[in-house]
This record gives C-alpha cells, structure tokens and sequence, in this order.
C-alpha cells in the first residue's frame, strides 16, 4: 500500500529514522538505504520460528508532495480462491501456513500507518524553503 502526502512540507531524511525504530522495536533488522535526496529504502526483516519476515518501506519525493509505500509479500491474497481446492487436494496445511503469513504482514501494515500518521504530523514543516 502507498499513501501520499501533500503540502506537508516535510524533510523527507527525517522519516527514515522514526520508520527505522518502528521496526526495531518490533524486533526486526533494519537496513536504511539512501537512494538520493529525495528517496530512502528501509529493509525490515525478522525470523519467527520457521517464518521470515520481509517488508520494505520506501520515502520518496519532495517535502510538499511525497510518498510512503509498505511493500510485503502479496502471495497469500492471490491463494485464498484456490482455498478449498487446495485443502483438497492434500495442500490445507500449507495454505493454511501461507494465510497466517499475510496475517501477520496486514496487522503490521495496520500497525505502521497507525505509527506514521502523526509523525508526519509532527515533522510538518520541517523542511527548508
């Protein structure tokens, strides 16, 4: 999912730190990548059990026209059509596996926009004109 923000006037390199530490204190590595001026690469990932967590968050544009994009794995969605079939043919446990995997991607997606709103509130602004 992305969200745009307009007329914010935010410095985008301060979004990368409060993003960083969301993860963190969640338990994932992070890895912040500068791509340009105008665009940050933050890379979460978390081992749970047999389970990895990936998610990729990406800052870019300008401080009064800017986007956050949440990038995680989407295979789970696409696979509960097939549900029932699946369970069928003998692949319940797997689908089943691949299901609580997007349900732990969705109530951090959740999480994080409930995180980042007002902090973009806050750095309202902070951007040199």
């Amino acid at each position: 999912m992305r969200t745009k923000w307009l007329n914010k006037n935010v410095d985008i390199s301060l979004l990368s730190s409060p993003i960083e530490k969301f993860f963190v204190t969640r338990g994932f590595k992070v890895l912040v990548e500068t791509k340009s001026k105008e665009e940050y690469l933050i890379t979460a990932v978390k081992r749970m059990g047999k389970r990895t967590l990936a998610v990729k968050v990406k800052v870019f544009g300008k401080p009064d026209d800017f986007i956050i994009e949440f990038a995680s794995p989407d295979e789970a969605s696409s696979l509960k059509f097939l549900g029932s079939f699946l369970q069928l043919i003998g692949f319940g446990g797997w689908y089943a596996y691949k299901l609580r995997s997007k349900e732990l991607y969705d109530r951090l997606e959740n999480e994080f926009w409930s995180f980042i709103d007002p902090v973009v509130s806050r750095l309202s602004g902070s951007a040199s004109k």
